[in-house]
């Protein structure tokens, strides 16, 4: 069996991941797998652990079952495609070393935000869509977590091309610059 083909968006939460990923689905650019909604859907549903719950309304990386679950829900609803981009992990190695097992991971997008811009970001969401994880204590917790996972999610992944995706330009920008590699197949 042929393993599915995978761009991942790779960035700490407010990057700009789900805002580039919602663009580019607009522009019917490859499918995106919105793993991070998929578990929100499923915490409101009871489907995920207390655990998973609680690292959902912390900010806190999610266990790997949680990703699976995703996952195993999200595929088959796109099994007629060959190249998919994942928005949402990997935060963690070890949701790293899941994606690299599960997928052919044929490049990153990688976003480069200070971190100070991100929890500007994240507290300007907070307000607007009142999503507990974006409380300032948690937002600045969800940040430096994912910095210290950061290079060795970097390192599971070294052979795969990156792309670095700075704070400065603006989300179409971004998307151009993504929708001409992905379209080129490179």
């Amino acid at each position: 069996m042929t393993r599915l083909e995978v761009e991942l968006l790779l960035g700490p939460s407010g990057a700009g991941k789900s805002t580039t990923a919602r663009l580019l689905a607009a522009k019917k650019i490859g499918h995106i797998i919105f793993v991070g909604d998929k578990c929100r859907e499923l915490a409101e549903q009871g489907r995920l652990s207390r655990g998973d719950a609680l690292a959902l309304r912390t900010g806190i990386p999610l266990s790997i079952g949680a990703i699976h679950l995703a996952l195993d829900e999200l595929i088959p609803d796109i099994c007629q495609c060959k190249r998919v981009f994942i928005d949402g992990p990997p935060r963690s190695r070890a949701q790293a070393q899941l994606l690299a097992n599960r997928f052919l991971i044929r490049r990153i997008y990688r976003f480069i935000v200070p971190d100070q811009v991100l929890l500007q970001r994240l507290i300007s969401r907070y307000r607007s869509e009142q999503r507990g994880d974006d409380l300032p204590a948690y937002a600045k917790a969800k940040i430096r977590a994912f910095r210290n996972e950061e290079p060795h999610i970097l390192k599971q992944f070294e052979l795969v091309p990156i792309t670095e995706l700075h704070y400065e330009a603006s989300h179409e920008t971004t998307v151009q610059i993504i929708s001409d590699s992905y379209l080129s197949g490179q």
